[in-house]
This record gives structure tokens, sequence and C-alpha cells, in this order.
């Protein structure tokens, strides 16, 4: 099955013992049956994510032979993506008009949206938290958007609000940015931030220092996952 048979049949026949001999024979015929290659994909279970774009990715190169490791790849390859809590891939059981073999992908869709918060404190620095709300399919083509806000310092030196340190972060992803499985990632902060500074020596100076930043960033980042079907490829 693993050469691109599909189909292959092992018929074992009725092991022989010689007991004077101290033997046994075993012996099997094998029907390979026809050779295939792997042939269109249909996928089922989208509600939300964009059909086009999940037949670029559910796809195999052309005269890509049957092989186990090919099914588990298209299926990696989904699963990458983070959208998908299933992805069951099964190949038909008769070869098409073409000689290939069609393959059904069925796909249960995740709930698009997660949320979260945390929160802590100490004696030393004080009251904090996070909370964060994200998309994982935000239009329906895998894009992946987080924003997360997280405070610190709240209390610390009995002085409030003033000491403490606060951020929002803007994280967005999209997947097949201009070619298949390179990623594009950016990221926009926005924070205060109050750094303490130091006592000097001699205990005359105190410096303190307020900073607020915002910062932006972006990437193009490039996959190379293990599926071995489809170049480039995380």
């Amino acid at each position: 099955m693993g050469a691109g048979h599909p189909f292959a049949l092992a018929d074992l026949k009725p092991a022989v013992v010689d007991h004077a001999a101290h033997t046994l024979d075993v012996s099997f015929a094998v029907d390979a049956g026809p050779a295939a290659t792997l042939g269109p994909v249909t996928v089922k279970g989208l509600d939300w994510t964009d059909r086009d774009f999940i037949a670029k990715r559910a796809t195999f190169p052309p005269n890509t032979k049957y092989s186990p490791g090919a099914l588990d790849g298209l299926r990696g390859d989904l699963q990458s993506l983070d959208i998908f809590s299933s992805v069951k891939v099964t190949p038909a059981t008769e070869l098409n008009a073409q000689g290939q073999l069609p393959v059904t992908v069925e796909v249960v869709e995740k709930d698009r949206h997660f949320v979260g918060l945390g929160a802590n404190y100490s004696t030393n620095d004080g009251a904090g938290g996070t909370i964060y709300w994200g998309d994982r399919n935000l239009f329906g083509g895998g894009e992946r958007l987080k924003i997360q806000g997280d405070l610190s310092g709240l209390g610390q030196n009995g002085d409030g609000w003033r000491s403490a340190d606060y951020s929002v972060t803007t994280n967005f992803s999209s997947p097949d940015f201009l070619m298949r499985h390179q990623d594009f990632v950016t990221s926009l902060v926005v924070g205060d931030e109050h750094d303490p500074g130091h006592v000097r020596q001699e205990g005359a100076d105190f410096q303190h220092r307020r900073r607020t930043h915002a910062g932006q960033g972006g990437e193009g980042r490039r996959r190379m996952g293990d599926r071995g079907l489809a170049h480039p490829r995380q």
C-alpha cells in the first residue's frame, strides 16, 4: 500500500507444520491491485471557512502516488491551520476514470472566538492581570487576531495607579500570504511603563522614569513542514 497500490491484498495460506523436521512452512499470495495516484479532494463540514482557501490547501501535487504517509501529510497540513477541531481523511474505495484515487476530508470547525483572563498579586509587585480576546478565523481564510491587555504593578509602593504598568497588544497573522505555506505576521503594542530608577549610594538622589511607548512590527514567515508533497512548505 505504501508503494502506490491502495487495494493491495495478501492471502495467507494455512501454515504447514512438520514435527519430524521441526519446520513450519508459511506461504501467502499477494495481489498488488492497480497502481494509483491521489486524485481530487472533497472537503465536507465547512461553515465559516472559505471553500476556495481550503481547496488550495487540500490538494496534492500532480501524479502523487498513493501512500498512507501522503494522507497523513494532508491531515497534518489542515490541522496546522488551528481552525479545525477534527480532520478525517478517507480515501475512496475505487479509482475514478482517470485511474486516480479520490479523497474525502471531513472537518469540524473550532469555535472562532476565544477569551481568557487572569489575575495576580504580590506584596512586592502589587496587583496585576491579563485579559485577551481572539478570533482564530477572522475572514474565513485562517486569519488569526488576538488582542491582549496586561496590567502590573497596581498599588506598588502604595501609590495606587501611579506606579501601574499597562499595555495593549494586537497580534495578527494570515496564512498563505503571497504563496502557499508562507505566513504574514504583524503586531502592535501600545503601553505605559514605569521604570523605577536607582537610589544612589548616599541616598541623595532618587530617580523615577516614566515611559510611554507604541510599537509595531510585521514579517513574512515561511513555514517548512513535514508533509513533503507541496513545496514550498509549517
